[in-house]
């Protein structure tokens, strides 16, 4: 009887041992085809990775563990959860130990460096980029990881307006690149060195760079990149008063597209011939495209609609087919446990076989019972999670995600003093005239149209939107993100919204209808934020700032924008701005203040 109980729990440590080892097989199969993937999707991605850390974990395989986090930041910092990959990989940076790869730290520093990127926090971007660097060893010649952090730190110098020093990096990056044949590493540096160039105004360098990135693209590039390029330029040939080039490439970005069905495309080199025709004096011209380009948004729209449609179903049928492979599963896990208790039973030389069928199968049956119960408990869950989606959503709805998240940890939101932000206002000049000529309907519809491609527009930019009161719209720069603001991309939120107004009014007319005319204006200042109320949450700011931003809106004229002198300062070297100083100017209650308009660049 020894001699059998000792077979036994031998075949039950080889059994398990074997197991053990075919699960970490799979787990390293796994990781590699995520890695290698290109078109897996990054839900799906996470999905597995998950799948894989679970079983580094049970093997306490701690530098495995850190590879499969580190592949886990890239994909969470790609989805917009960059503050997820940061904690992934401060864990994995805490948990390194010698006995990993080397470049498992370099893949860390890396990832570090892009992470800290996506969360506008540079000074954290070249502290990483240079542990990064430091730790590289020059032997790697056939690893592009250097590449990458040398990337992100031009990047980070370049945001924080060192472009002497990111023009450095960028230079050694495209030397770099270019040993080591990383062709698509090397065109988006000539890009990046062109940018700067732009930046500097110095126009005839960044064509130079721009073109001969295209110049290297060859067929198998990526198209979009390529039409984008094409674009770039175009825009650029504005800048340089060379409108009959800027059509032509413009125009190859519009027939590319056309060939292509792509619409994003074919609106964006649409809009930008409009404007090119425009600056070129060509009015007719000009509002010939610009209505193209609405046409082309419309159906656009359209085909987004649609494509949500589509993921809707895909998502149903992946959802359908999951469910098939877990059945399929079982069956074969049934098959699979049956040939193992009929092998074990042909081969009576070992005692106590039969027993470990028996216990597998009970095992199988266990398995059964606490599948049907996890997935009881996994519907149940998801209608729970469903339900509390919504109520997030309704509240996320009303107020910034940061208020929102503290109002649900702890009942209630305390205010805080933000040391400047930028404040946008706009108003509808004789809004009450033409809502006496409309139905309340037409008017509410009208209404809704405008205000929901501003809620896009500020999206776009990263602002936060206050409130609407009647006609007017408040939106704000800086808050509750301090990393988040920056007063070019407020004055470009204004900018691309009198556009829509402008547009909005073209087609309108063109009908026969009644249109809004809009004034905008900005200030940056000083505010508190926070939430008011109890029974209807409302986020809201205060501050003589606020009371100055609405007086650049009042004293602004329709179709323009209007900026404080404050908020001159901190945009007034931006290549995509121009501006006309107003001279001071009469505002009520505030006296006489110097003011300006603010016109995209040229």
């Amino acid at each position: 009887m020894i001699f059998v109980c000792g077979i036994f729990l031998c075949s039950l440590r080889t059994h398990s041992q074997q197991s053990e080892e075919n699960n970490i097989e799979w787990a390293d199969s796994t990781a590699a085809h995520v890695k290698r993937s290109k078109n897996l999707k990054i839900e799906e991605a996470l999905l597995m990775l998950d799948s894989v850390c679970h079983v580094y974990e049970n093997a306490h395989d701690t530098c495995r563990i850190i590879v499969v986090r580190a592949l886990q930041s890239s994909y969470l910092d790609g989805i917009g959860k960059s503050d997820v990959a940061l904690d992934h990989l401060l864990w994995c940076l805490k948990n390194y130990h010698a006995a990993c790869d080397s470049l498992n730290l370099i893949d860390i520093y890396l990832n570090l460096s892009s992470t800290y990127l996506s969360l506008g926090d540079f000074d954290k971007v070249i502290e990483n980029c240079t542990l990064g660097l430091k730790a590289w060893n020059p032997r790697w010649t056939s690893n592009t990881r250097n590449l990458g952090i040398l990337n992100n730190q031009g990047i980070a110098l370049a945001s924080m307006g060192n472009f002497d020093e990111a023009d450095k990096i960028f230079r050694k990056l495209l030397s770099e690149a270019r040993k080591v044949s990383e062709q698509s590493i090397a065109e988006q540096t000539l890009i990046n060195i062109g940018t700067i160039f732009g930046i500097d105004n110095e126009l005839d360098s960044a064509y130079y760079y721009f073109n001969e990135a295209l110049v290297t693209m060859g067929d198998e590039s990526n198209i979009d990149a390529k039409l984008d390029l094409k674009i770039n330029l175009g825009v650029l040939q504005q800048r340089r008063k060379k409108y009959n080039e800027a059509i032509v490439l413009l125009r190859q970005v519009y027939e590319e597209s056309e060939r292509r069905s792509d619409l994003q495309h074919k609106a964006m080199a649409e809009v930008e011939i409009a404007a090119t025709y425009n600056l070129a004096g060509e009015k007719d011209s000009a509002f010939l495209h610009l209505s193209n380009y609405i046409e082309i948004k419309d159906s656009l729209l359209t085909q987004e609609r649609v494509k949500s449609v589509a993921e809707m179903q895909e998502k149903y049928e992946a959802v359908k087919k999951a469910k098939e492979i877990d059945e399929l599963t079982l069956k074969n896990l049934d098959a699979e446990l049956t040939n193992e208790r009929v092998k074990r039973t042909r081969n009576a030389m070992y005692a106590g076989a039969g027993f470990l069928a028996i216990s597998l199968w009970f095992l199988f049956f266990r398995y059964r019972t606490i599948r049907r119960n996890r997935n009881e408990l996994f519907n149940k869950n998801i209608i729970i999670s469903e339900e509390k989606k919504r109520s997030d959503d309704l509240l996320k709805n009303i107020l910034p995600d940061e208020v929102a998240e503290e109002l649900k940890a702890y009942g209630k939101a305390h205010a805080q003093g933000f040391d400047v932000v930028t404040i946008l206002f706009s108003d509808f000049k004789g809004f009450t005239q033409i809502s006496e000529r409309l139905t309340p309907a037409e008017l509410v519809g009208e209404l809704d149209i405008c205000f929901q491609a501003f809620d896009h527009i500020i999206t776009k930019y990263k602002l936060e939107k206050i409130k609407t009161i009647g006609d007017a719209y408040m939106a704000v720069g800086g808050l509750p993100d301090r990393t988040q603001h920056n007063a070019i991309n407020t004055v470009l939120a204004a900018l691309e919204m009198q556009d829509f107004m402008i547009a909005r009014k073209i087609e309108l007319t063109a009908k026969g209808w009644l249109a809004f005319d809009m004034r905008i204006g900005l200030h940056s200042g000083p505010v508190v934020a926070g939430v008011v109320g109890v029974k209807k949450f409302q986020y809201d700011v205060w501050g003589d700032s606020v009371n100055i931003a609405a007086r650049m809106e009042s004293s602004g004229e329709i179709n323009k924008v209007n900026i404080s002198e404050t908020t001159y300062e901190l945009v007034k070297d931006s290549p995509l701005l121009a501006f006309e100083y107003r001279g001071k100017v009469e505002a009520k209650n505030k006296g006489e203040m110097n003011m300006y308009f603010v016109f995209r660049g040229i």
